[in-house]
């Protein structure tokens, strides 16, 4: 699957936290940038469009972090926390904040063929034992990760497959009118959605009236008199 690289040991660096106590809006950890929130939602908007046009899947990876910064050791949690996320991952991933000091993003790209299934538990394990070994157990257990799949998939019980808000944070952080746009992309979705099933429920009918033209054809006398009938019929109807 190629979702991480082999960990490698680096020299440690001093690390720049993003946030309104620090000046800088990004951090440099081991010569990898983890974004901020601006340029993170950027990035995830760009790489929703690549992927739009290659026709390719890739995985949003959020980790929420805000219990386990919660205390006075915030700046050295985060600085283990992006310094095993950029360890652990792909040079070619996107590291950065999804939402200021409380979710931090890995947009996972190139995921190729693997099952959704496959990736959630291979990278929980991944980050569980990267953070374990880094924080602890027990300030490991406070981080909790999502997955995000794009294009978004088909849950249970959502026959129309709306889209998922987590995936486009460019349109719900901007306003009503890219919240509009949202909006018109879940009634395209609900649209299709009903358009197939329609085409579906044409082709059945179809297919039992052709069957049931096959059925009396193959027995002439039966076609025969309920062509008299619908004649006889259509005559009464006129007359």
């Amino acid at each position: 699957m190629g979702l991480f690289r082999t960990t490698v040991t680096r020299d440690p660096k001093p690390v720049g936290l993003t946030g309104p106590e620090y000046n800088s809006t990004s951090q440099d950890v081991s010569a990898r940038m983890v974004l901020g929130e601006d340029a993170f939602v950027s990035m995830l908007y760009l790489e929703r469009r690549r992927a739009e046009r290659a026709q390719k899947r890739y995985v949003l990876m959020l980790l929420d972090v805000k219990d386990a910064i919660a205390d006075s050791q915030k700046r050295q949690t985060l600085g283990r926390i992006t310094e095993t996320l950029c360890n652990i991952t792909r040079e070619t991933d996107i590291i950065g904040w999804y939402l200021q000091d409380s979710l931090i993003g890995v947009i996972g790209t190139e995921i190729g063929k693997a099952g959704s299934e496959e990736i959630r538990k291979k990278i929980s394990e991944k980050f569980k034992g990267a953070f374990s070994a880094v924080l602890g157990p027990e300030k490991a257990s406070m981080i909790f990760v999502s997955f995000h799949f794009f294009p978004e998939e088909k849950k249970n019980g959502d026959p129309d497959n709306c889209a998922n808000i987590t995936l486009y944070p460019d349109l719900s952080r901007k306003g009503t009118s890219r919240k509009f746009a949202l909006g018109v992309k879940r009634a395209m979705d609900i649209a299709a959605s009903s358009l197939a099933r329609c085409r579906q429920t044409r082709g059945m009918a179809r297919a039992r009236y052709l069957r049931y033209r096959k059925i009396l054809e193959s027995r002439p006398w039966v076609f025969s008199f309920a062509r008299q009938v619908s004649m006889n019929y259509r005559s009464s109807g006129m007359s």
